[in-house]
């Protein structure tokens, strides 16, 4: 807050990966407003969308309705759009994170050890406290998709989901995913979320590395959507 405050008085503007681009997405959206309202700058959420499937058509609304209430109370409140449909990260994202504490050498002892790997196998369903859970955003296992294997002996399964890999394997997704490593595409944004964005006079596309309010060019998964919106 307060080094917004700062930026503030030499006109910067509050450009935001917002703290959840899931189911609390809403909860995000409204801290960023409050940061710049309070501050007093614009604010701009980057690479907006619902990155869970089960509240696609649901929530991007809500942010919606809670942007334009902000809008016309006269805080300015923008957003550019993420506008592919998959996103990308290494697959150990697919652990909880809290297995990841000590480094490397601890997590292997904890996949190696049957509770523990039992335990973080329940949090996949359960959830895990600060642990943004990709397979439930994803869909399920279904939606999580190997893009690259670091092991040669594994890119057979390239372009396969984790869900058919394990069925192949006689394994369940679990197993099938946390004994490879890669990188792995899941679903971040469905269609119908991006047409509800696109429409919004307060929103633009707008890709990795570059300055907000800008228009830009890129290779998104809507083409035809490249074009200026007005703020």
């Amino acid at each position: 807050m307060e080094i917004a405050k700062v930026a503030a008085k030499h006109g910067g503007v509050y450009a935001s990966h917002i703290r959840g681009e899931g189911a609390e997405v809403v909860e995000s959206v409204r801290e960023l407003i409050e940061i710049s309202e309070r501050a007093g700058l614009p604010g701009e959420v980057f690479h907006l969308k619902v990155a869970h499937r089960p509240s696609w058509g649901l929530l991007l609304d809500s942010a919606r309705v809670l942007v334009e209430s902000t809008r016309a109370r006269g805080v300015d409140v923008a957003a550019d759009m993420y506008v592919y449909t998959a996103g990308g990260t290494g697959l150990e994202a697919t652990i909880p994170s809290c297995a990841f504490e000590g480094g490397n050498d601890s997590l292997k002892t904890r996949l190696a050890n049957p509770q523990t790997r039992a335990r973080l196998k329940r949090e996949l369903t359960t959830g895990s406290r600060g642990w943004w859970n990709i397979v439930e955003a994803a869909g399920g296992w279904g939606g999580v998709v190997l893009a690259n294997a670091q092991n040669p002996n594994n890119t057979k399964w390239v372009g396969q989901t984790i869900a058919d890999i394990a069925k192949a394997r006689g394994k369940n997704p679990e197993d099938a995913a946390h004994r490879r490593q890669g990188w792995a595409s899941s679903e971040r944004a469905g269609g119908e979320n991006w047409q509800v964005a696109r429409l919004q006079g307060w929103t633009r596309t707008q890709p990795r590395a570059q300055p907000p309010h800008n228009s830009i060019t890129a290779r998104p998964k809507f083409p035809s959507s490249l074009h200026r919106q007005g703020r």
